[in-house]
């Protein structure tokens, strides 16, 4: 929104700040939600069935959130695998 303001009045920040210092406008941080998601429906899915495998990597990725350490995990498999499934199981 100030972006908007400084292009279409051609003005600068230091303006904007000299008004705001001396009570002639207020500038307020606003978060503005742009996510094309908002409102949408989703259908409730099924939990999925892990296979062993995933149930592995699952229990170790687990582990490390509930001990409060960073690690990386590569999950290998080739597209449509299961490697997202495994993880969305564990949500």
């Amino acid at each position: 929104m100030l972006t908007e303001l400084l292009e279409q009045s051609q003005g600068s920040r230091s303006s904007v700040d000299s008004l705001a210092k001396k009570g002639y406008l207020i500038v307020d941080i606003v978060r503005i939600d742009r996510s094309p998601l908002v409102n949408e429906e989703y259908i409730k899915t099924r939990a999925k069935t892990l296979n062993g495998e995933q149930e592995v990597a699952l229990r170790r990725i687990n582990s490390s959130i509930d001990q409060n350490r960073f690690e990386t995990h590569l999950l290998h498999g080739v597209t449509g695998s299961g490697k997202n499934g495994g993880l969305l199981a564990g949500d």
